[in-house]
């Protein structure tokens, strides 16, 4: 009789994710690390593990791998990297946004200031460092030069290629909008609304009156609106999920243009294009401004629109949808390619994989010294 052959012990990965105050992991934890260490491919090779940092020393995983501000005090930040270097086990550090470099008109330049010192010590510290843009990786590569950019990704088990029937826009209908207009994002996003797309869209309602509207999801929770804006409400529970926000979002209907206005400013310039892939994913165009990564990405007139960083760049850009009705119609066809090439295409997990692959075979002490980690950064905390 044959034994059995027992299933040989994975690596650990240790995953300390970013989250809400309420606990839940935030979209940016499911899109950089939960959906791609999710992937068969990677379970096959690794024993994923979602941890808090008190679990660590039990667990005694093969890798570490700390997310954006996961941990975010003094203490923490210490016994974090005093634990991966007297264990001698690698950690990765998981970024996607420069928050080292936020202006003091940022709603949340206060906080960031104060994090700042800790995210330039787990850059340091950290055995490799992801992030999402090339903009990130040529800021962040004076903390630390072992780093990796991970362009964001839809991930194809939540994000279905988009079969809504593509509908050129018409003047039959006096009533219905010409054209619908779709922003969301997190109330951070304020200032981009009221510098370029508010006036943009006062102008063009004041032309084109209800032939054109707006709608938000977030962005401006607690604001009396306009009239032609309209706030999308999410679900109760659906906002604690991002698959359960795609799939709300992708049964939203009589939308055809989604809108990623981003001042000019060091901390937008860092921004990645996920926005332009979630509006892809609900068969939406996708007009940007010029900016970040969206500049570096999108092919304009093929796989969405760029206009000029300006309220006069953007309102051109809409203006063009309704002078040209039949252009938007071929930009969502266009889309619909993009996006199913996209979804085919996929190779997040794979690199992910294939370095925490690296950083195994090639773990040793080289990087970690014995110097006391609370001295070595204290000069830095009490700075701040």
């Amino acid at each position: 009789m044959r034994r059995r052959n027992r299933s040989i012990k994975k690596p650990i990965v240790a995953v300390l994710l970013d989250a809400h105050l309420k606990g839940y992991p935030t979209a940016c934890g499911y899109i950089r690390l939960i959906l791609p260490l999710t992937q068969s491919a990677v379970l096959n090779e690794f024993d994923v593990r979602f941890v808090s940092l008190d679990a660590l020393s039990e667990l005694k995983p093969d890798i570490v791998i700390v997310q954006r501000l996961a941990i975010s005090t003094q203490e923490d930040v210490s016994y974090l990297i005093s634990f991966c270097r007297k264990s001698n086990t690698p950690m990765v550090y998981e970024l996607d946004d420069d928050i080292t470099s936020l202006d003091s008109e940022h709603s949340e330049y206060d906080h960031y200031k104060k994090m700042s010192v800790f995210v330039r010590a787990l850059c340091e510290a950290a055995d490799e460092v992801w992030v999402s843009t090339n903009e990130l990786l040529t800021r962040l590569q004076a903390l630390n030069p072992n780093i990796l950019k991970i362009a964001n990704e839809l991930d194809d088990r939540i994000w279905k290629s988009s079969n809504t029937s593509i509908e050129e826009l018409t003047d039959a209908e006096e009533t219905a909008p010409l054209l619908n207009v779709l922003y969301m994002g997190s109330a951070t996003h304020g200032g981009d609304f009221f510098s370029l797309l508010y006036p943009s869209f006062e102008k063009l309602r004041s032309e084109y009156g209800n032939r054109v509207e707006l709608s938000l999801i977030g962005v401006l929770p607690d604001e009396d609106l306009v009239d032609g804006i309209n706030s999308i409400e999410i679900p109760y529970g659906v906002g604690s999920s991002y698959p359960a926000f795609v799939s709300w979002l992708q049964g939203l209907k009589g939308y055809n243009v989604g809108v990623a206005p981003l001042v000019s400013n060091t901390f937008n310039q860092s921004k990645s294009h996920i926005k332009w892939l979630e509006y892809s994913g609900m068969g939406l165009v996708t007009l940007a401004s010029n900016c970040g990564e969206y500049g570096e990405s999108i092919e304009t007139g093929v796989t969405g629109i760029l206009c000029e960083n300006n309220e006069l760049g953007i309102y051109k850009a809409l203006c063009g949808f309704l002078e040209k009705p039949e252009q938007l119609s071929k930009l969502q066809t266009s889309t619909q390619g993009f996006l199913e090439n996209h979804l085919n295409n996929l190779d997040g997990h794979s690199k992910r994989l294939l370095q925490m692959q690296k950083l195994l075979k090639e773990n040793s002490n080289s990087r970690h010294s014995e110097e006391n980690l609370y001295s070595q950064y204290s000069d830095r905390w009490k700075a701040n």
